[in-house]
């Protein structure tokens, strides 16, 4: 399979997801009040914290799938260290559930920590599936069965609340557990059928070996997490539940932000950590522009997009009631903008984590500072620019170190001119989509629909005539669209 349709597979399967992630998002934000929503959110988000639990092993499989030979071995020993880190984080949170609680000023929180605490056991043979066949490069494969993972667990809780009238955080949660359950049974068995039996292979000296790799990436996994985070946790804690609701709707890269992103650091790895092997780093900058100038077709018009039609997006997915979430979300879409690649790919494959650790530290300190004093000027708004501005000091720091790890200058670590003539080309279409629109009357789904189409069809003929993709890209669209012409794609 080509890189071009590799990243396509995944970016695929990840669109689905988030995709499922949403629908199933929208239908709860709809279904519970302010609070109850909030409670059902901050849960999942306490929870979003275990995998770092995991000492990285999730995160390296593709690395070690693609390094090392032996697939019962690294599946052994990696499954045997997710099991016993699984229990760790389960009681971890559970005794601290009265502290969270008190930290969030929710106490209902409490109650559903009780027993959503055991979900990381589970949770965590889900996630590493995916990274496996990814790292065995069959990419349709794992999207396959990321998308019925997921699907398992999204229609589980859309049927329940469609059957169930008056449910309560807690009770969701328990379906959802169940779910996650089924689906980390099913995981199980793909591994079995795949590789046969590999449990019996775990090696304590190989377990040290794979731990070196793995435990250096999980430290520095820690603080992006909670960088991620970072602005949710603090609008938790200082502005209460309430804020948090409608600061959650509005603050999310979802579904857009960070597909083509994950797809072309997930897909490119592989090929990135074989280049590293032969020292090829003219080779490694090509696919990383590639990369990058691919990330910022999809992701400038998708960003200006949801910035200048914010309020609509918002309030036609959630409702009038989240209508104040509309300006957090317009903050949000502009990280669409920033975030050209996977800044940590590059880091993975040369096994240079610090610069992952070091970037994330940065990152850290100022988006504490930064979130703790705009959240006090501006409430919301500012925890948002406060992300923002740390995503791109965050960005910023990495591509100077990735310019000296490929032993180049900043004109040709990054695609610059491309990148101008795309920025100037997704604004002045997206402007004609807003144009359109008011010129149709108030912003509804019919005048919104033509003149994002209309702005749509401008960009890919632009796109298409500027030479911004190479031959045998467009032979794989004009192929995957049936169109003549696409037959001596190869």
């Amino acid at each position: 399979m080509s890189k071009t349709s590799s990243v396509i597979s995944i970016g695929t399967g990840i669109v689905i997801q988030t995709i499922l992630g949403l629908i199933t998002e929208i239908i709860v934000a709809r279904y519970f009040t302010l609070v109850d929503f909030a409670t059902y959110q901050q849960t999942i988000m306490v929870l979003s914290f275990a995998p770092l639990f995991t000492f990285g092993f999730i995160d390296s499989i593709i690395y070690f799938v693609s390094y090392y030979k032996n697939d019962r071995k690294v599946l052994s020993n990696t499954f045997y260290h997710l099991i016993l880190v699984g229990i760790i984080t389960s009681v971890v949170i559970y005794l601290l559930r009265y502290n969270i609680a008190i930290w969030f000023e929710n106490p209902a929180l409490e109650k559903t920590l009780r027993f959503y605490c055991i979900i990381p056991f589970f949770s965590f043979l889900i996630s590493l599936i995916p990274n496996y066949f990814i790292g065995k490069k069959k990419f349709t494969t794992s999207r396959n069965i990321s998308i019925i993972l997921s699907g398992i667990i999204s229609v589980t809780l859309i049927s329940v609340l469609f059957f169930s009238p008056n449910l309560l955080p807690a009770q969701l949660l328990l379906f959802r557990l169940s779910a996650t359950i089924l689906a980390a049974l099913l995981t199980l068995l793909v591994l079995l059928f795949s590789t046969g039996w590999f449990l019996k292979f775990f090696d304590f000296n190989y377990y040290c070996q794979l731990s070196k790799y793995a435990f250096s990436l999980g430290i520095t996994r820690f603080i992006p997490l909670l960088n991620l985070n970072m602005d949710k946790l603090m609008v938790s804690a200082m502005l209460g539940p309430i804020s948090f609701a409608y600061y959650k709707i509005g603050a999310r890269e979802i579904p857009f932000a960070g597909i083509i992103i994950l797809s072309l650091g997930s897909t490119f790895l592989p090929f990135y950590v074989n280049l590293v092997k032969e020292n090829n780093l003219e080779e490694i900058r090509r696919l990383w522009r590639k990369g990058t100038v691919r990330a910022a077709i999809f992701n400038f018009p998708i960003g200006l997009f949801c910035f200048v039609f914010a309020p609509f997006i918002i309030t036609t997915l959630f409702g009038k009631t989240y209508e104040p979430s509309a300006n957090i979300f317009r903050i949000y879409s502009l990280i669409l903008i920033i975030r050209l690649n996977d800044g940590d790919v590059l880091a993975k494959a040369f096994n240079a984590n610090k610069i992952i650790l070091q970037a994330s530290l940065l990152a850290l300190v100022f988006n504490f500072i930064s979130n703790y004093i705009l959240i006090k000027l501006m409430s919301g708004i500012g925890a948002a620019l406060a992300s923002l501005i740390t995503v791109a000091l965050a960005w910023s720091y990495r591509i100077v170190k990735y310019s000296k790890l490929l032993d180049c200058d900043l004109r040709l670590m990054m695609p610059w001119k491309q990148l101008g003539v795309l920025i100037f080309l997704a604004l002045c279409c997206a402007s004609i989509a807003k144009v359109v629109a008011l010129i149709l009357g108030e912003e509804t789904i019919l005048s919104v629909s033509i003149g994002s189409l209309l702005a749509l069809i401008i960009y890919v003929i632009f796109v298409w005539k500027a030479s911004l993709l190479e031959y045998p890209e467009k032979m794989y669209f004009i192929k995957l669209l049936n169109l003549p012409g696409g037959e001596n794609h190869c």
